[in-house]
């Protein structure tokens, strides 16, 4: 069963944002069990909110494949087969070696020094088993490869393009 999540406190995310994150984070972190029936109600109240959030939160991790929603039934964590987690895998490296080969042109030396940071703070992460801080890392180092495409890409597509890669981490 869930342990207790601690209650969401002012932010300047929206509180589905910030349950969302909170689901999620518990999801990566295994509190919350591949194939574990979610209890909306005692997530809500874990979290001080309303079921409202709770559920927008769900349905935006049902998009990115961390839980399923089945009607009349629930929603579920989603268990995932290494076969699945090899395909997630095969199509985050195409997108991303493909970002990556258009962004290097455009970055400066100051840019992989900063990233070379960001990865050694990640390797701490891995280290003290800091799974949220070592995601947060992560997806500020991709982010950064990202934003040098910018002048490149029209912001719009540059959003929906990082929102598909961060959904297959």
């Amino acid at each position: 069963m869930l342990q207790p999540l601690s209650p969401i406190e002012g932010n300047l995310k929206t509180l589905s944002a910030q349950v969302h994150e909170r689901i999620r984070d518990a999801i990566l972190k295994r509190a919350l069990k591949p194939g574990e029936r979610i209890d909306q109600n005692q997530l809500a109240d874990n979290l001080g909110v309303s079921i409202v959030p709770v559920r927008e939160a769900l349905k935006r991790l049902e998009v990115e494949g961390l839980v399923s929603i089945l009607p009349r039934r629930g929603a579920f964590v989603t268990e995932i087969s290494l076969a699945q987690m090899d395909d997630l895998y095969d199509a985050r490296a195409l997108i991303e070696g493909e970002t990556v080969y258009r962004a290097v042109e455009h970055m400066t030396d100051a840019d992989f020094v900063m990233m070379q940071g960001i990865i050694a703070q990640m390797r701490g992460m891995t280290s003290a088993g800091d799974v949220s801080g070592f995601l947060a890392l992560n997806q500020h180092f991709h982010l950064h490869i990202y934003l040098s495409l910018i002048h490149i890409s029209e912001p719009t597509r540059l959003r929906r393009i990082s929102y598909a890669v961060f959904c297959l981490k």
